[in-house]
């Protein structure tokens, strides 16, 4: 495994964060949050933007990995599922109002974006 290989990987992982932040930064600020009842994730600090690049990055370094050596796509899906089942794990998850709310639903979009995201911009950085 090269080094310019790993590094690729946590960049596009904290680049993917970073477009998943900003996805949810403008859905917040408009009226789709108010018209669908989606859970408003509070105050965005630098904080924020920082601990999601953090995370991300090191998730990103589960594509360094040599498994799922499929369709990129693919692969973007399937390593997306286990920052999903952390965040859903680690949340409130014991609360049963929590799964009976939108808030589970929408972090399995966000990773899934993530996923797909973090597959694109290796694919489109390892091109020679």
């Amino acid at each position: 495994m090269r080094l310019n290989h790993i590094l690729i990987c946590y960049a596009a992982g904290s680049a993917a964060s970073l477009l998943g932040l900003l996805l949810w930064y403008l859905v917040s600020h408009s009226h789709l949050i108010n018209l669908l009842s989606l859970p408003n994730f509070g105050n965005w600090s630098i904080t924020l933007a920082q601990s999601r690049l953090l995370w991300g990055g090191l998730w990103g370094l589960l594509f360094a990995l040599p498994l799922l050596k499929r369709h990129p796509w693919q692969r973007g899906i399937w390593l997306a599922i286990f920052p999903c089942m952390v965040t859903l794990w680690t949340y409130d998850a014991w609360s049963i109002s929590y799964f009976f709310s939108l808030h589970p639903l929408v972090v399995i979009i966000d990773h899934l974006l993530w996923g797909l995201a973090c597959a694109w911009l290796i694919r489109y950085a390892s091109k020679k």
